[in-house]
Order: structure tokens, then C-alpha cells, then sequence
């Protein structure tokens, strides 16, 4: 995975870093907010938690449509 910022903007205390990810699956463009950061190096580190988070919410969607066709519907249940 890597990353790229294409722009950075201020909202009262917060940074907003627009990025590009590159994931192991797709490249996408997000906005990442830094609630009051303290250095380069947090919102370093905010900007990868966020590639992580994103790549898997794109393995989810992935593995919750291969479970999808397998629910039974209209069958009634004993249990």
C-alpha cells in the first residue's frame, strides 16, 4: 500500500489531508480529518490507520457478498 497527499486545509483545529491510497486492491481518494495533531508523525500514522481501515472495508464488502447467496431465505427454523 502507499499513499500520496494532494492537499492539506485547516478547519479551526483540525487538519484535513486529502489522499490518495493505493491499496492492494484499488486506488482511492479520501479525506482524512487530524483532530488536533501534535506532529508530521501523527498524521503519518492517522493516514495509514486510515489505508488500513479502508482496505478492510473493501475485504468486507468482498466477503460479505460470497456469504449473501449462501443465507436460506423463506425456510422456517426449529431451533
Amino acid at each position: 500500500m502507499t499513499y500520496k497527499i494532494l492537499s492539506v486545509s485547516r478547519i479551526d483545529d483540525t487538519i484535513r489531508t486529502t489522499v490518495e491510497f493505493q491499496l492492494n486492491t484499488q486506488m482511492m481518494l479520501v479525506d482524512v480529518d487530524h483532530f488536533r495533531p501534535v506532529s508530521t508523525e501523527e498524521i503519518d500514522q492517522n493516514i495509514k490507520n486510515r489505508a488500513m481501515s479502508e482496505q478492510s472495508r473493501i475485504d468486507s464488502i468482498t466477503d460479505v457478498m460470497t456469504l449473501l447467496p449462501t443465507i436460506t431465505i423463506g425456510e422456517t427454523i426449529i431451533f
